[in-house]
């Protein structure tokens, strides 16, 4: 097997350190890192021998993300000579892309006698319904928390959990004393599996969060997990994403349900096929409940500014919602202003509105900086990949002058990569389940921000500009401007006068760069 090479920032570890080995060079002193308190790892490699010695070691390691194309022997040897007697890992992570039905027989084992694994993810290749028998038969008796199967397969027809699998793993469901999660993602379940999960979860009260992501799940299944929402009281988070075949028919059910439920905090229905019609069915519900904390509709590109104006509607009478994701929603001006309306009303509670990757110009940009004169409650605002330009960009570094509240604004092409990514759902741990819920609904901002930390401490003595003009219409000068009105007008920021002078060189190289390629 080829080495590894070990890459990480700063000359020195500590605890809470996270490292990124892959297979290609040389084999990294993981032992050493170790006496420095390495707390979470991420490997990915081609066989097992040389990572079997160097995890062995690692005492103190608490989190792993594995990525092997190692086959079911390699599994095994790594199930049962590191992970089984890994005393501190907490959070175990594995894409196991060749595993089968036979590796699923020492995954089991895993499951079954890990002495302190709580959450764990699997993503498997060419795992069948075979394979989840064997591993749904080791659930009862695991002292899991949490359990996210993707079963990813090239082809459903041939390689597939399916129903049959959703049938075994809710046949052991209802048994499992300590599982407060779990998830059935990639696997190829219709709404005949859907029903199965369903009803083992209201036989146990003590499942909290489901992660349905990208199956096929349509209309039909929405209601029946709108019925499911409706009569029971312990789900909290619930994953439907990318289930293209939901749609507007779906949307209605689901959104009716919220009228009636008061446990739910975390719906994400991101790329659902949701349109219009779909989207203004949320308007009462969202008016009516106080439980949801976090609503994810990115990617439904024909909800457009209809539908956000009845989204927008809802909001002025909700008194409970976070977090708001209209990414790639179709939004522009008219939207904008819906949404301005309702955050400039009293009562408001969102805290992250992101709006990634719409048709927002200036009107809008100027709309929601009028809102940011009044709102006291707004920490995240997301524009990116909007064609904002000087003047929406000007009127929002005025509004930030009166604004004390918001802490991170992205704009231009920040933001970093797509949205919503593979995230195992649910959150890893329960203590940080706010900012896990924000990755897991797509509303965690991305990017490098420049950061400006103030003396007070605490979320409001920092600030977050996020900005990368490059390649959209907001200018250097104006992009500047923006900043410096930050700093100038802000007394928690006037100190940073070194954020002003990075940024003032980073637009002398932008605009030099900007004359070269005229030029040419």
């Amino acid at each position: 097997m080829s080495g590894f090479k070990l890459t990480h920032s700063g000359s020195s570890l500590t605890t809470g350190t996270s490292l990124v080995v892959t297979a290609q060079d040389r084999c990294p002193q993981l032992e050493a890192d170790q006496e420095e308190g390495l707390a979470a790892l991420r490997l990915e490699v081609s066989t097992a021998e040389k990572m079997l010695s160097a995890l062995g070691q690692a005492r103190s390691l608490r989190e792993l993300v594995l990525r092997s194309g190692c086959r079911d022997e390699e599994v095994g040897r790594i199930v049962r000579e590191v992970l089984l007697v890994n005393k501190s890992l907490h959070t175990l992570t594995l894409d196991l892309r060749e595993c089968s039905d036979h590796g699923a027989t020492y995954l089991s084992e895993l499951i079954q006698k890990t002495p302190s694994i709580k959450h764990l993810t699997l993503m498997l290749n060419n795992v069948t319904a075979v394979g989840a028998e064997v591993l749904a038969g080791a659930l009862p008796s695991s002292p899991l928390l949490s359990l996210t199967l993707y079963a990813t397969q090239m082809d459903l027809h041939d390689c597939c959990v399916g129903d049959e699998g959703a049938r075994l793993f809710a046949s052991a469901l209802p048994h499992c004393t300590h599982l407060t999660a779990f998830g059935l993602a990639q696997s190829g379940n219709t709404p005949t599996g859907l029903e199965y999960l369903l009803q083992s979860l209201e036989e146990n009260p003590r499942i909290t969060s489901l992660n349905l992501l990208s199956n096929f799940i349509n209309g039909v299944g929405a209601a029946s997990i709108s019925r499911f929402l409706s009569t029971t009281s312990h789900l909290q988070q619930l994953n439907l994403s990318e289930n293209h075949y939901i749609g507007d028919e779906g949307a209605r059910e689901l959104a009716l349900s919220l009228s009636h439920n008061s446990c739910l905090e975390v719906l994400c229905l991101k790329s659902c096929g949701i349109g219009q019609s779909g989207a203004k069915r949320f308007a009462d519900p969202l008016a009516q409940n106080t439980s949801l904390r976090v609503l994810n509709l990115c990617g439904n590109g024909e909800i457009g500014d209809d539908g956000v104006e009845m989204i927008a509607r809802g909001l002025r009478g909700n008194s409970g919602l976070r977090e708001l994701d209209l990414s790639s929603c179709g939004v522009t001006d008219e939207g904008c202003d819906h949404l301005a309306g309702a955050l400039s009303t009293t009562g408001t509670t969102l805290t992250h509105l992101t709006l990634h990757k719409n048709c927002i110009s200036d009107g809008g940009a100027v709309s929601l900086a009028h809102c940011l004169t009044k709102n006291r409650c707004l920490l995240v605002l997301v524009l990116s990949e909007n064609p904002v330009g000087e003047k929406g960009v000007t009127a929002l570094g005025k509004a930030l002058e009166m604004n004390t509240t918001l802490t991170s604004l992205v704009l231009g092409a920040a933001g970093g990569g797509e949205r919503g990514s593979r995230s195992p759902f649910p959150s890893s741990s329960r203590g940080t389940r706010d900012s896990e819920s924000r990755k897991l609904a797509g509303t965690e901002t991305r990017g490098s921000p420049v950061e400006a930390r103030g003396e007070e401490g605490g979320r409001r003595g920092k600030r977050v500009l996020q900005m990368l003009p490059e390649g959209g219409p907001v200018s250097s000068s104006s992009t500047l401007a923006l900043v410096e009105a930050l700093v100038s007008k802000n007394r928690r920021l006037a100190a940073y006068k070194e954020t002003i002078r990075e940024l003032r060189d980073r637009v002398k190289t932008l605009e030099e760069e900007s004359r070269d390629r005229i030029n040419s």
